[in-house]
């Protein structure tokens, strides 16, 4: 696979409906609408790749820093590893469905193109594990962002199964063994085929302890061989700052794939 499973899933979740269950214990991080401001923003997802998962509100853009690191298993049992690093902004209005033009952005003094009308996004070869620095120029809309995200990014070192069973559920371990730099994990078991993709999502605490995402919580996935079912963990923090009076949140993302059977 010569890409991250980030970019299939970005391309399953623009052309391909996909559902989601999540873990109802756990509620979203909800940013309360009660800002000084008249603007009064679309929920935004603070995750790439989760646009059902937790919300801000209120805030007028999310500026992404993701390391990306994906196994395969190909039918004749050898395996392809891919590892990769983005950057990734977007910026939105309540009355726009596009994003807003926000000047020239870049990550680590890498340029990240912003297209009007679409979000930002570029690989990167900069290490991001010495942190993240936004710098955006802005617009008549977006007000100028320097802001610098340091510390430690999320990782996580525990094993992921080749092989899922709906008997058995998903057995993991969150803990500060193998999750490092990050307040949450987000579970996402997808199954894609030529079609559509369908897909379980369950957000956990760093810190949740040995947990059992059991069957009957992705009950309605379908079977699917190991070139088409993934399981992805997404050990993730964020932080938000204003600039102009407008909320801004800053994401540091972790995703860790591997192409799973599910029976």
């Amino acid at each position: 696979m010569k890409h991250s499973v980030f970019v299939l899933f970005l391309a399953v979740f623009v052309f391909f409906s996909c559902k989601k269950q999540s873990d109802p214990t756990i509620p979203p991080p909800f940013y309360p609408p009660n800002d000084t401001t008249s603007h009064t923003a679309i929920p935004m997802p603070i995750l790439l790749d989760v646009p059902n998962g937790s919300y801000l509100y209120n805030t007028w853009g999310r500026l992404i820093a993701m390391i990306s690191d994906s196994t395969r298993v190909l039918a004749a049992g050898d395996t392809v590893h891919t590892g990769s690093q983005y950057g990734i902004a977007f910026f939105v209005d309540s009355n726009v469905m596009n994003n807003l033009d926000a000047g020239t952005i870049s990550l680590n003094n890498i340029n990240i193109p912003h297209p009007t009308g679409y979000f930002s996004y570029k690989g990167i070869t900069e290490l991001l594990t010495v942190g993240a620095s936004w710098i955006v120029s802005g617009s008549s809309v977006v007000p100028g962002i320097s802001y610098t995200y340091s510390g430690g990014f999320p990782q996580y070192t525990g094993t992921l199964p080749y092989a899922v069973t709906k008997a058995a559920g998903i057995k993991l371990t969150f803990n500060a063994a193998t999750v490092s730099n990050a307040d949450s994990v987000c579970v996402v078991l997808t199954v894609v085929d030529s079609n559509s993709s369908v897909t379980y999502y369950g957000t956990f605490s760093a810190t949740a302890g040995a947990i059992t995402i059991t069957g009957s919580q992705f009950n309605y996935l379908p079977s699917a061989d190991i070139q088409h079912g993934y399981l992805t963990l997404m050990p993730f923090k964020y932080t938000t700052a204003a600039f102009g009076h407008k909320k801004f949140v800053f994401v540091k993302q972790a995703e860790i794939s591997h192409s799973v059977s599910l029976q």
